[in-house]
Order: C-alpha cells, then structure tokens, then sequence
C-alpha cells in the first residue's frame, strides 16, 4: 500500500525555531548532513520563491510540488 504523503512549505515556515530543531534530526541534505535551522528556512523560501507549495516524502516518484502526488501506477 502507499501512502501518499507531502509537506506544506507555509506550514514548516511558519514552526517556531524550537519546534524546527526537533523535526530536523529527521531531514538531511544531499550529503547526508542535518541543515541548521537558518539553511533548511533558506532552502524552504527558495523553493516558495520557485511557486512551490510542497515537499515530497523521498519515495514518491511522481511529485507535483504545487498540486503533490499525482499517484502511482502499482
């Protein structure tokens, strides 16, 4: 079964630093790092910049970043 999942850019953008701090321990760059909380708020507003309005979860092969999963064939 899949679970069709996305995140709301507004939504992480609008957690208080405390409470981002916590949910980073589960986000890593393309290297494998955890971001500071200032990186990941500059990523978040460069893809708001870009008309994005969603995150993928990484599983998720046919992602809309403004509409989100657009679903799957199996």
């Amino acid at each position: 079964m899949r679970i069709h999942m996305s995140t709301s850019i507004d939504g992480l953008l609008a957690m208080s630093d405390a409470r981002m701090k916590k949910m980073l321990n589960c986000v890593r760059d393309e290297n494998g790092n955890h971001p500071t909380i200032t990186e990941f708020r500059k990523y978040l507003n460069e893809e708001k910049a870009k008309g994005h309005r969603l995150l993928p979860v990484p599983e998720c092969d046919n992602f809309d970043p403004v509409k989100g999963c657009l679903g799957h064939d199996d």
